[in-house]
């Protein structure tokens, strides 16, 4: 199974990790968290994004296909959502469907940006609308992918960059530990495995590299348009180095994915 460059695509890269979980004979899926429509010249076009290609999935509206179709909610995020949007908005805690409405439930790089207190009930609600399996992908609480997070932002704050949103947030929220994560399906009684990716060192100097490259936006006798050439240029070349392993070990990881059962 392929795991995709961090590099290049980190959207796919990510999915990819949710991939090698799923069941072999799916027709629908819920994805917590999720994009399908994007704007390009003022229209909105339908565009379900990385679970396209790193989940071989359509969109639900495309009916003339026998690919498993994917629906997406989400909540509203200015930084997010000024050129993309879910097909439905909710609550964050409150899934609008009936009990196993689909037959697996995604949630990719959701829970980091969601108040601890309010995980337990998101993924209780995830469960119940899956019909066989929920899978979370996400990064997890340790020192050292705490301390590189701080690395990044105080990177970012010393070649002038704007922090990003999404650190800044899991700062706020606090990542999710795996032994809070455990807790909550445990007390439900609930079949799980668990499993790692994402190389740490590698997401490190992804995020450096990559902040070198946009310090580049503030020389003043460089246009952005040249910038934003360069930066297309230099990732693509350097794509081939930042690929990802298919196993990481916990030491080593960023992301954890839990494959959790639905019980019959």
């Amino acid at each position: 199974m392929a795991v995709y460059s961090l590099i290049k695509d980190p959207p796919l890269h990510r999915h990819s990790l949710a991939k090698p979980h799923f069941l072999e004979k799916i027709t629908s899926i819920l994805d917590v968290g999720g994009i399908s429509f994007k704007k390009r010249k003022g229209k909105w076009y339908r565009d379900v994004g990385a679970p396209k290609d790193a989940w071989g999935v359509t969109h639900i509206l495309d009916k003339k296909t026998s690919k498993p179709h994917i629906f997406t909610i989400n909540v509203a995020r200015d930084y997010d959502h000024n050129d993309r949007k879910p097909d439905m908005y909710y609550d964050g805690l409150h899934i609008p469907f009936a009990d196993s409405s689909y037959d697996i439930v995604t949630s990719i790089d959701v829970l980091e940006h969601v108040p601890k207190d309010e995980r337990p009930q998101l993924i209780s609600e995830m469960i119940r609308v899956s019909k066989y399996k929920t899978i979370i992908v996400c990064p997890f609480y340790c020192l050292e992918n705490v301390k590189m997070e701080e690395d990044i932002l105080a990177d970012m704050k010393e070649k002038n960059i704007l922090p990003k949103p999404s650190l800044k947030e899991h700062r706020e929220f606090e990542l999710p530990k795996i032994s809070d994560l455990e807790k909550t399906l445990t007390e439900k009684n609930l079949k799980y495995s668990i499993h790692f990716g994402t190389n740490r060192k590698t997401m490190e100097k992804y995020y450096f590299f990559q902040n070198s490259i946009n310090s580049l936006l503030h020389i003043s006798h460089t246009s952005k348009d040249e910038v934003k050439k360069l930066l297309d240029i230099v990732m693509n070349a350097a794509g081939s180095v930042f690929n990802m392993a298919n196993v990481v070990e916990k030491k080593d990881a960023y992301r954890v994915i839990l494959s959790i059962t639905k019980q019959a």
